[in-house]
């Protein structure tokens, strides 16, 4: 695949993330054995990320994936994020739900894919979880 069918590839994902407010184009998009790394979790596969990712658009139903940056190079590409919206209901993960603070979310993340015959195999995702945190009234701020 060329390096602007990978990048049209990865803004699909989230283009269809914010439209249908799920990560289920990922059952398209990504491989058989496509695994996600999130500091602080196991590995995940598709099923694993879908659920891990349908808690926050639960907690968080306007939230919006911008695509700032994005570019590719052989099998991987990177891209940054802005993830943001309201935080209107409870937020529950596996230590206890986080109760809707209805305040907003803006954060940045960062993006690692490894492509593999125009599909993701891998992805790796990296935001400041305790900005995350103090923005849903679970920490001080």
């Amino acid at each position: 695949m060329s390096v602007e069918e990978d990048i049209a590839t990865i803004r699909s994902v989230y283009e269809r993330a914010n439209r249908d407010k799920n990560f289920d184009s990922m059952k398209e998009v990504g491989t058989p054995g496509y695994t996600v790394h999130i500091p602080g979790a196991p590995p995940m596969d598709i099923v694993g990320m879908r659920q891990w990712t349908a808690a926050f658009f639960a907690a968080i139903p306007d939230l919006e994936h911008d695509v700032v940056d994005i570019f590719s190079d052989g099998d991987r590409a990177a891209l940054r994020l802005r993830i943001h919206g309201k935080h209107t209901a409870p937020l529950v993960t596996p230590m206890g739900a986080i109760p809707a603070s209805n305040n907003p979310v803006d954060f940045e993340a960062i993006n690692i894919m490894r492509l593999d015959g125009g599909k993701v195999a891998e992805h790796w995702i990296s935001f400041d979880m305790m900005t995350v945190m103090g923005q849903l009234g679970a920490m001080p701020g």
